[in-house]
């Protein structure tokens, strides 16, 4: 775990980035040397790598580090991060999210809300999605649930349990901006295009059929299906 507030910042400013120069990473105020020694902790850390045109990126574990997740692989694979995954729909429009942050920067998808066990996940999901986006949503409903492993070559991105929760909207108006991820409507969208999330074409294919399901999927990045 990282401790030093010059470590933690380096790792923090590449979560919203794919790379980044040393100049684009240093700090105001910090002097070359001191800074140069910090960044060769994280690469040693294994978080932070260089890459062929010399700038730095994070690494699988620096992106679940940024992520604010600090379980050994062990652990990650005993216990599935919990998540609801929320389809609201306004007639043939969608709402989905870009992730601004990593893992999975600049990718497309469903909206995640952490579960909370004080509440029950109708209260919780219209609760967040006002909360984040300024609109209200009704005829919430779970219609089905599974598993996400995403791997980057052979490491280990995340592991997902997801709660798959449908939703209606019934205006399209002016969403907030949010700070992990930006929220747009989009009509009758492309779920195969390679923007969007690992398992977001399985989820909306799904959700079309009518049926209540369960998955349990494996995929490797640039988003090749190996389940």
């Amino acid at each position: 775990m990282l401790t030093h507030h010059i470590q933690k910042e380096i790792v923090y400013r590449l979560a919203s980035l794919h790379s980044a120069t040393f100049s684009e990473l240093k700090p105001d105020g910090v002097e070359n040397k001191l800074f140069t020694y910090h960044l060769k902790q994280v690469i040693v850390s294994k978080l932070v790598q260089k890459n062929s045109s010399g700038s730095y990126e994070l690494t699988s574990e620096g992106k679940r580090s940024a992520a604010g997740i600090y379980h050994s692989l062990r652990d990650r694979l005993a216990l599935a991060r919990s998540v609801l995954t929320v389809c609201v729909r306004n007639d043939s429009h969608w709402l989905l999210a870009t992730r601004k942050l990593h893992p999975l920067l600049g990718k497309t998808g469903f909206i995640n809300i952490t579960p909370n066990p004080k509440e029950l996940i109708e209260i919780t999901v219209k609760k967040q999605i006002k909360e984040r986006l300024g609109v209200d949503i009704s005829d919430v409903s779970t219609v089905g649930s599974g598993y996400f492993r995403t791997y980057d070559d052979e490491s280990l991105e995340s592991f997902i349990h997801m709660t798959i929760i449908t939703a209606a909207c019934s205006s399209r108006d002016t969403l907030k901006e949010g700070k992990r991820a930006s929220y747009e409507w989009y009509q009758d969208p492309d779920f195969e295009d390679t923007a969007m999330m690992p398992g977001v074409s399985l989820i909306a294919n799904k959700i079309k059929l009518g049926d209540p399901f369960f998955f349990d999927e494996r995929y490797v990045l640039p988003l090749s299906d190996e389940s």
